[in-house]
């Protein structure tokens, strides 16, 4: 299957902003891209951002197969409240168990959870005393796979982010299959946080399109410097330095204009997604218009 694995070094270092301009640019492309988030947690509006990017009809139960309403590392939501398994809300398949079950499921449709988007039963949410289950999310991404020729898909938190008592963050990738964009923070302590992340990759030989720098604003000696250093301890590509600018936060043609800017990146993701003609400038006239981000919730973290 074509794709990435969007991952970072860090919580909030910017890669649904990253998956979201590369999801619509490969859409520039005109390629059939698919988007993901197999774990979720605090909030859909990460996942609704993806979708919107991505222009896919696919639900969010389709998108996100896990969530957890809580800010927290997935394995730590199974101890909110002293009962394990309690914080996840898995969309697995045939209807729910007991009414306790249906009446939290009334209760988030009438939040507007899915965005009047709850779908068939087999969408609907069950609460299962069981954790994480990669084989669950590996069978997720396959059905989406099967719709959509290049799938882009984000992790949640960094390399090593507890999903269970066993599994990591890095489980999940080896699970998904895909090779892995790092998307690392521009500025001081990336250094560290990008090699280890590196390191940890290689150990598992898991493929690496490369680096890509996020959010510099261009006031700082570490800033400046970072990418030389990182060229030097890395074998790996540096694959650019994306600048801060609010406007992504509204705007994904903006954003995967200036991606598209980024040669090394536009490289690697024509290796990755089976690009082997010249594609239009996205600068180019296009049916797209800019998207804003979806139900004015704020654009993606």
């Amino acid at each position: 299957m074509k794709g990435l694995f969007i991952t970072g070094t860090d919580t909030g270092v910017g890669k649904t902003l990253v998956a979201c301009g590369i999801a619509r640019l490969l859409r520039r492309w005109r390629m059939g891209v698919g988007v993901m988030k197999p774990i979720a947690c605090g909030s859909w509006n990460d996942t609704r951002c993806l979708r919107a990017a991505a222009g896919v009809k696919d639900t969010l139960a389709e998108l996100t197969p896990w969530y957890t309403p809580h800010p927290i590392a997935p394995f730590a939501a199974t101890f909110v409240g002293g009962n394990r398994g309690r914080g996840f809300v898995r969309y697995a398949s045939g209807p729910p168990r007991n009414s306790a079950v249906l009446g939290r499921m009334r209760a988030l449709r009438s939040a507007n959870f899915y965005g009047g988007r709850l779908g068939s039963l087999r969408h609907r949410p069950r609460f299962p005393p069981e954790p994480i289950n990669l084989s669950f999310l590996a069978q997720a991404f396959g059905r989406l796979g099967q719709r959509h020729p290049v799938m882009v898909v984000e992790g949640v938190g960094g390399l090593m982010v507890p999903l269970t008592a066993q599994l990591s963050g890095i489980d999940l990738i080896q699970a998904i299959g895909l090779p892995v964009l790092v998307v690392a923070r521009a500025g001081l302590g990336t250094l560290n946080h990008t090699l280890l992340t590196v390191e940890a990759l290689e150990r598992r030989g898991i493929p690496i399109l490369g680096v890509l720098l996020n959010g510099r604003r261009g006031h700082s000696a570490a800033e400046r410097t970072n990418p030389n250093v990182l060229r030097t301890w890395m074998s790996i590509p540096l694959l650019g330095t994306l600048w801060h600018r609010p406007v992504y936060q509204r705007n994904f043609d903006c954003l995967a204009y200036d991606l598209s800017r980024l040669p090394e990146l536009v490289k690697a993701l024509r290796g990755a997604c089976g690009v082997c003609t010249p594609s239009p400038p996205v600068g180019a006239e296009s049916t797209l218009t800019p998207t804003l981000s979806p139900r004015g919730r704020g654009g993606p973290r």
